[in-house]
């Protein structure tokens, strides 16, 4: 992993070792430069593959034409490198970061549909009749990219604080903001930074005679093949085992971070499986947990699988004290994500970074194989209003939402019975019934009365949700697309990026491989969620290698104690930033709505989430725009 920085369009050495230097945290190994006429790179690199110097970038192709900075991991390097070097390309080193250069050179942007890795990446082609910027990004988004373009000039880096470091001027993008209230988060192409947009997964970006393309390579193909169970069976422990294989490579020592679900469950009984085979060194496992209830606390059942694996096992117990880190780990995050289950990642990964440097982790396995709640909720309802169709008028009960989630025994629902009278009526349209499921903060109708009359003009109401509901797919594909497209790549997988990063480590996701993605996009739905059972034909095939506790536990998210840390702390803390003059003078948010929300808010979890969204919001403003101090925040 590294961190990536450049501009086109004007040369200035002060400014590009300005932007590279804010992201030291992402390569502390290593830093370096590149200038041509109108162009700088720049780069900070974490050694992971070929630790000699020989790996430094930015790295050129022979000839010194064609200069890439890279981030990322290219799992299949050596199977190109091997083409590459029959076709008589020489190298120099045995980095996947010279693979890239030359599978450039030899394809040009069709090299992107060779790689099978997470990457985000800049190639300066100065070739006779070239003379252009060419930026990528992995299939599914898990390496950042940004970008500014002021129809002049196109600054690119790792992170949005790198951009800002230019000397750009910082100004909310309304229009995002407004999708932040929806969405928790900002989803892609904008950020919450006028003019600063986030290169999409599965694009890349031509940057020529001050004009700028964007190009799509590759998206998600949904094309259920009818088989056996055993079938698929064999062919998800083979296509999992092998994944996981290649992401184990590494010059530097590698762990796992084990929540106790079966997702990172499996990728551990994986690793142990290879291990066996290999003979390789005792599997490090890192685990996180609150000092609370059971329910909150996943120790124990991570735990359970590192003792049946015999690893070296780590635990990090978090307290509410950590919360006053918040401010820090929003700058780390670049935009406002109202998650404080992001301390425990933040901590952990500094924990880790004593014992690891490359980390395997769990994520993207409920979103391929339909793990949340919202996937069989939606799925049983709708199943049900295709037989009982007058069920679902505006007075359906709570008896019914009941009846529904019964159908539904692995997912936490009884939280979510007072959204019943809203989600029942939306069951006939499915894209309404998402939003109403999983965005429950704050709707069109509680915007209009949060939001001031002159944002509410030039903020417009967003389509995301129902334009990727159009696709002609089955209803459990189109849930999953959903997280895949959205939730996965500008929250989750933002959230693993920076935090590891943060402490310079890098983390793999072996469920979202390449040919982990073609598998379920093949796998029939019906194999996703059966009878109830969400991650059916993958629980299937783990029963025989994880403990039974693991393969039945019902689908927890990992959650803080929200309304005890809000009751004793944080409280203060959103009264003080939320009820200010302040407020008025942004211009974002009408002052008397957030009077009304502060009042009574400790008993109110509902109430919490919504002042908990707009504080996180308001901590980010100060710091990202006003340039407050971070220890004054919290």
């Amino acid at each position: 992993m590294c961190g990536i920085t450049g501009f086109v369009g004007l040369n200035d050495k002060s400014k590009i070792r300005k932007m590279t230097e804010i992201i030291k945290h992402r390569g502390p190994d290593d830093y370096g430069y590149f200038s041509d006429r109108g162009v700088e790179l720049g780069n900070r690199r974490l050694a992971i593959i070929d630790l000699s110097k020989r790996g430094h970038q930015p790295m050129s192709n022979e000839n010194g034409d064609v200069w890439i900075t890279y981030n990322g991991e290219i799992y299949n390097f050596k199977e190109l490198r091997w083409q590459l070097e029959n076709k008589g390309h020489k190298f120099r080193s045995n980095t996947d970061t010279e693979v890239i250069i030359h599978t450039y050179e030899e394809y040009g942007p069709a090299c992107l549909k060779l790689f099978n890795g997470i990457f985000a990446f800049a190639i300066w082609d100065a070739r006779k009749g070239k003379k252009q910027l060419f930026l990528a990004r992995d299939r599914i988004g898990k390496q950042p990219l940004y970008y500014y373009f002021d129809k002049e000039k196109l600054l690119f880096a790792s992170e949005i604080k790198a951009i800002l470091e230019f000397g750009i001027k910082r100004e909310v993008d309304v229009q995002a903001l407004s999708n932040y209230l929806t969405f928790t988060y900002t989803p892609g192409p904008l950020t919450m930074f006028k003019g600063i947009r986030k290169l999409l997964p599965g694009h890349y970006l031509v940057y020529k005679n001050k004009k700028v393309t964007l190009r799509k390579y590759w998206d998600f193909d949904f094309k259920p093949e009818q088989n056996t169970e055993r079938f698929y069976e064999k062919l998800l422990f083979k296509t999992l085992k092998d994944t996981v294989r290649k992401q184990l490579i590494s010059d530097v020592p590698l762990g796992h971070y084990l929540s106790g679900g079966i997702d990172s469950s499996s990728i551990l009984a994986m690793m142990s499986l290879i291990r066996k085979e290999t003979g390789g060194k005792e599997i490090k496992t890192f685990s996180v947990g609150f000092n609370t209830n059971e329910v909150l606390d996943e120790l124990k059942y991570a735990r359970l699988v590192a003792e049946k694996f015999s690893t070296d096992h780590h635990e990090l117990i978090v307290s509410e004290d950590s919360i006053k880190e918040f401010p820090r780990i929003l700058w780390q995050l670049d935009e406002p994500i109202p998650n404080v289950t992001l301390m425990p990642l933040y901590f952990m990964s500094k924990e880790t970074k004593k014992h690891a440097t490359v980390i395997l982790t769990g994520n993207g396995g409920d979103e391929i194989f339909a793990g949340y709640r919202q996937h069989s909720l939606i799925h049983y309802a709708n199943e049900y209003y295709k037989k009982f169709p007058r069920l679902f008028e505006s007075n359906a009960t709570i008896n019914l939402f009941e009846a529904i989630s019964k159908l539904a025994p692995t997912q936490r629902i009884r939280r979510y019975g007072k959204f019943a009278t809203k989600f029942l009526p939306a069951v006939k349209n499915s894209a309404r019934a998402y939003r109403t499921l999983v965005y429950l903060d704050f709707d069109e109708a509680e915007k209009s009365r949060l939001l001031t009359r002159e944002i509410r003009k030039k903020a417009k109401k967003e389509r995301i949700i129902e334009d990727l509901f159009q696709k002609k797919i089955d209803l459990i594909n189109k849930l999953t697309l959903v997280d895949l497209k959205l939730t996965l790549p500008d929250q989750y997988l933002l959230n693993d990026d920076k935090l590891t990063m943060a402490h310079s480590i890098e983390s793999r996701v072996p469920y979202l491989d390449n040919k982990m993605l073609a598998f379920t996009e093949k796998l029939p739905t019906e194999l996703k969620l059966k009878d109830g059972t969400s991650k059916y034909i993958f629980r299937k095939t783990m029963a025989s290698y994880l403990p039974k506790e693991i393969i039945k536990r019902k689908k927890y998210g990992f959650t803080a104690p929200l309304q005890r840390w809000y009751g004793s702390y944080l409280s203060e803390v959103a009264t003080s930033l939320l009820d200010s003059p302040e407020i008025v003078n942004q211009g974002f948010f009408n002052r008397d709505y957030l009077r009304n929300l502060l009042v009574n808010s400790k008993n109110s979890v509902e109430k919490i989430n919504k002042i908990i969204l707009l504080l996180t919001f308001e901590i980010w403003y100060k710091i990202f725009i006003m340039g407050d101090r971070m220890n004054k925040l919290i």
